[in-house]
């Protein structure tokens, strides 16, 4: 059981991580887009969004392009890491639920 809250533990550092880069993420729009293209990323709730618009990129530099492709890649890899821990923790809170109802003779 206790390695069971360690790894909820680590969800959640993963998940803070992974929101601390998105906010990063938003300073390296600035020199990318345009103006009425930023309101296109962003939602009534302030939430970065995929657009189903064209966004139209102003010219800048291929380093700070790479940069935030690199951003981008690495949130991605974070999500699927943390999905795939959440479907094993997941498994393993209903196997600890069955192991106590065995255990305890609960209904």
């Amino acid at each position: 059981m206790v390695v069971y809250y360690k790894k909820i533990g680590y969800l959640q550092f993963l998940f803070d991580e992974s929101v601390s880069i998105r906010r990063s993420l938003r300073e390296k729009f600035e020199p990318l887009l345009n103006a009425a293209d930023f309101a296109k990323i962003v939602d009534s709730t302030n939430a970065i969004i995929n657009p189903t618009d064209v966004l139209h990129l102003r010219s800048a530099d291929q380093n700070t392009i790479n940069s935030c492709l690199l951003e981008v890649n690495n949130i991605r890899g974070l999500s699927i890491g943390t999905k795939q821990r959440i479907k094993a923790l997941r498994e393993r809170a209903g196997r600890i639920k069955k192991y106590i109802k065995e255990e305890y003779k609960l209904e």
